[in-house]
């Protein structure tokens, strides 16, 4: 409230828990920033993310497949009725609701210009979106024949498999090999990309037994191109003997690190 009384536009976040702030509390919550839009201008809601390192901790329940596929049509029906009310849909599920529940990732009109993106509202349908316009420019073969290992988290490897890779197969001398990587830093409930520890990629790579250049998002690493554990991409270079090629969250730079397979 003090924010939005003096002229700041906020973009807020819940982190959703079952059991603790969903049910009635999540909507008293919704309908508390609702009453200060449009100084609140949008919510996410993202589940909870439970690492296997939570000894003595309080006990909570993770977000299931199941409690997705009954959580996102609440959302819905909350957008709908904000809808109506103010313009917008205001409040947003997660992309990782959205795909563990099993739905459509819905068009880009639905997102209304991406407030939430880094929250993980819209990731997908935006990278679908890249894809289009990346597709033209990718190379129409390459000279030699190459090898290349894509990293991935187990959430988003469907969705590269389905939108992504059947376009780099279709190039001449490429053979794609796609990697998703189980996270035992954290945890298996934790299934997305940008949450890959260094050694968890390496494990992986180094288990594949492949060999050729690996592509990884640039969500990996931080403005000091270190991975959550503090690996170095120089490391898995210097150990596996493979060229690391970092591809942005959206692919735009696809067709030059493409290219760069030749050099």
């Amino acid at each position: 409230r003090f924010l939005t009384e003096h002229g700041i536009e906020v973009h807020t976040q819940i982190v959703l828990c079952p059991g603790i702030n969903d049910g009635k509390i999540l909507q008293k919550t919704l309908d508390d920033l609702r009453a200060l839009f449009p100084g609140v201008r949008s919510t996410a809601v993202v589940p909870l993310g439970l690492t296997k390192h939570r000894e003595g901790l309080t006990p909570l329940q993770p977000v299931t497949d199941a409690y997705a596929q009954k959580f996102v049509p609440e959302i819905q029906a909350y957008q709908e009725r904000f809808l109506k009310e103010i313009g917008t849909r205001f409040v947003f599920a997660s992309d990782e609701f959205l795909l563990r529940g099993g739905f459509e990732i819905p068009e880009e009109s639905y997102y209304e210009d991406y407030p939430q993106l880094e929250d993980g509202v819209g990731m997908v349908r935006l990278m679908l979106e890249n894809v289009k316009e990346v597709v033209p420019r990718l190379p129409k073969q390459l000279k030699a024949p190459r090898h290349l290992t894509w990293v991935t988290g187990q959430l988003a490897g469907p969705i590269l498999q389905d939108a992504v890779i059947p376009h780099l197969k279709k190039i001449p001398n490429l053979t794609v090999h796609l990697l998703p990587v189980r996270n035992t830093f954290y945890g298996d409930s934790i299934t997305v990309t940008g949450l890959l520890s260094g050694q968890d990629v390496y494990r992986a790579l180094e288990e594949q037994k492949e060999s050729g250049p690996v592509f990884l998002t640039e969500k990996l690493v931080n403005y000091d191109g270190l991975f959550l554990d503090d690996w170095k991409p120089e490391t898995f270079e210097r150990r596996l003997n493979r060229k690391i090629h970092f591809v942005d969250d959206y692919f735009r730079n696809l067709p030059d690190r493409l290219k760069e397979l030749e050099l």
